[in-house]
């Protein structure tokens, strides 16, 4: 689950590296804002950031591992453990940098008729985010022509699981 990932954060710690001053401060900035959007909207009391944070890059290639295979319903806590909050902000335009990459939440029907989708179209600089529990089932279409970036940011109420360091709060 999420092995495939390469964690930037452990990398440079590992080498001793760090980010440039600037690129820290942008960082804890936006997830800042972002946290206080998702207090607001959901009454949290405290959240705390979470790993993996990371940048997607969605392309029409065929998939290396299963966990490429973004386009299949999941749920993100069943994937990362940590996440409660999942919040996503769009780095490009769909349909100007690339076809397809459409992100749809699917509300299974309890009486077993059709699903009720409701599917955003990825626009540079929207914010979406969602609990991360079974009650947002999700995926992102397939994309057909260029390349989709999205940087993920999760939060956590669990304290054991909060992001910490360089990196964190």
């Amino acid at each position: 689950k999420g092995s495939q990932f390469i964690s930037l954060y452990q990398l440079m710690k590992q080498n001793g590296d760090h980010l440039p001053a600037e690129a820290v401060s942008l960082m804890k900035n936006v997830s800042n804002k972002v946290k206080e959007e998702i207090i607001d909207h959901f009454g949290v009391k405290k959240i705390m950031p979470t790993t993996p944070r990371f940048i997607s890059r969605m392309d029409e290639a065929a998939p290396k591992t299963m966990h490429d295979e973004y386009w299949h319903e999941h749920v993100d806590a069943d994937q990362y453990p940590g996440f409660e909050y999942t919040a996503l902000i769009y780095l490009n335009d769909q349909g100007k940098d690339y076809t397809g990459g459409e992100f749809s939440f699917v509300d299974p029907n309890p009486t077993g008729g059709e699903d009720k989708v409701t599917t955003l179209s990825p626009k540079c600089g929207k914010l979406v985010f969602f609990t991360s529990g079974a009650e947002n089932v999700h995926h992102v279409h397939k994309v057909d022509s260029g390349t989709r970036y999205a940087f993920t940011i999760a939060f956590t109420c669990d304290k054991s699981k909060e992001l910490t360091g360089e990196w964190g709060q």
